[in-house]
């Protein structure tokens, strides 16, 4: 995610004692040097050193993503990095950072005990080595797995960073939110990091900024069959790259990555359209026969600094494509357009078709519908995680009726499952909570006035 103009600015917590307050001091200048932002194509997290070249971070904060560096909390420079280990059940990874070595942080040995004193260090919201702290306030257990409840805030942007206790040693690994509620924050025990560090030799995956979405395979391949690596942005939409055109039979795949780089914490929002590719020695058009994409109902909301995949497909593509165009609709300011494509002027690529088109779906989404049900003081502005939303201009003033995603009440929005903090506000009224969204659910924002 990109990195705002605050970011390399420490932010200390404001402690409720002169002797605490020394504490979180003497913990932020021991510690957060060996603390960094993992940056990914996905967005971003925090980790830190457990050995002098290895970094801890959680495995979602890499799952899926096309590339993988780190930086050094309040410093410009960033690091590649190859993983090393990684415990999915757990969420937890290992990453070698090439070319440095920095001291890793003191583990506890001590038994965790609730009331406990903690603090956190990580990169919430992109603001790089902010330390937070709270309390242990449980101990808990989640399908098996041991986790630490605690009350140090944090946001997107910290998963992944050192929960220390208050002699400065790590206990755990904050993992975010699991359920809505006010500091339910939960952090993984540091015993499963000792488990995954003995495995850390069996995997040696590098990241580069070549999109690695599949292992490579064996064997050949069919007539009308293969993929090409195009890495080409659109030809009027700069956020928006054509990573893949991959071919299995009769059907023609193309694999996109739309960013959001507006900078100024505003959501976009991408939907299906009428794509159509133009077949310029046949001079014909054909249309897609399936998008990965939520509809105009229910556009998929991109958070500034972040990025989302999708596909497009067709279907008895001829098999020679050597001069074409790939457009939405009539190729508009905000539409993309792709102009003077040739799969001869790309590279072959070795990856199987079925795991590039597995890699660029849409997984996990859950839709959010953000109604008003009071008469209105003014158009209503919305928050989610910061960015701006947009207004909701009217409101239902049957309390029989409970809006569905989509249905024109408010605001109707695809989002990735997870926990989000919003807010909403009009000439005369402010709302703010949190708000889990479960995937493939509708989830509703009500605002009423009590």
């Amino acid at each position: 995610m990109k990195a705002n103009t605050l970011a390399t600015t420490a932010f200390l917590a404001l402690l409720s004692s002169s002797v605490n307050a020394q504490d979180a001091s003497l913990i932020y200048q021991n510690s957060v040097g060996s603390t960094v932002t993992v940056y990914t194509s996905n967005g971003f997290g925090s980790g830190f050193f457990i050995e002098q070249d290895v970094i801890a971070t959680n495995y979602h904060v890499i799952e899926n993503a096309n590339n993988v560096n780190v930086g050094f909390n309040n410093s410009g420079s960033k690091y590649n990095v190859s993983i090393v280990a990684v415990d999915a059940a757990n969420d937890l990874a290992l990453l070698r950072v090439n070319g440095i070595s920095k001291k890793p942080l003191s583990i506890s040995a001590e038994q965790i005990v609730p009331g406990e004193k903690i603090f956190v260090i990580g990169t919430p919201k992109g603001l790089q080595a902010t330390i937070s702290d709270g309390i242990v306030s449980g101990l808990r257990t989640d399908e098996g797995r041991d986790l630490i409840q605690i009350t140090a805030p944090i946001s997107p942007g910290s998963s992944g960073g050192p929960v220390f206790n208050k002699e400065g040693e790590v206990i755990g690994v904050c993992v975010m939110q699991f359920k809505e509620g006010q500091n339910l924050n939960f952090a993984i025990p540091y015993k499963y990091l000792n488990t995954l560090k003995t495995k850390k030799k069996e995997v040696t995956k590098p990241y580069t900024t070549t999109p690695p979405p599949a292992p490579k395979i064996a064997g050949s391949s069919i007539k009308g069959s293969g993929s090409y690596l195009v890495a080409k942005k659109s030809d009027n939409l700069n956020s928006l790259t054509l990573d893949y055109i991959t071919r299995n039979g009769n059907e023609t795949v193309f694999c996109f990555t739309y960013t959001n780089n507006s900078g100024n914490n505003s959501m976009m929002t991408i939907w299906m359209d009428n794509y159509k590719l133009f077949d310029r020695n046949t001079q014909k058009y054909y249309s897609a026969s399936n998008i990965n994409l939520p509809g105009a109902d229910a556009p998929k909301a991109v958070f500034d600094g972040e990025s989302t995949r999708f596909t497009v497909t067709f279907s008895n593509l001829p098999a020679n494509l050597s001069n074409f165009d790939l457009q939405e609709s009539d190729c508009a300011e905000t539409a993309f357009c792709f102009t003077g494509l040739s799969l001869s002027n790309y590279t072959k690529s070795s990856y199987n078709h079925s795991d590039i088109v597995n890699t660029y779906e849409l997984k996990n989404q859950g839709r959010l519908t953000i109604y008003s049900r009071y008469g209105s003081s003014g158009d209503i502005n919305f928050w989610l995680a910061d960015n701006y939303t947009g207004k909701i201009t009217k409101f239902v003033n049957n309390n029989s009726y409970t809006p569905s995603c989509g249905d024109g009440a408010g605001i109707t929005l695809t989002i990735t499952e997870g926990s989000y903090r919003w807010k909403a506000s009009d000439e005369q009224y402010n709302w703010q909570d949190t708000k889990y969204v479960t995937a493939n659910t509708c989830n509703s924002i009500s605002l009423i006035v009590k």
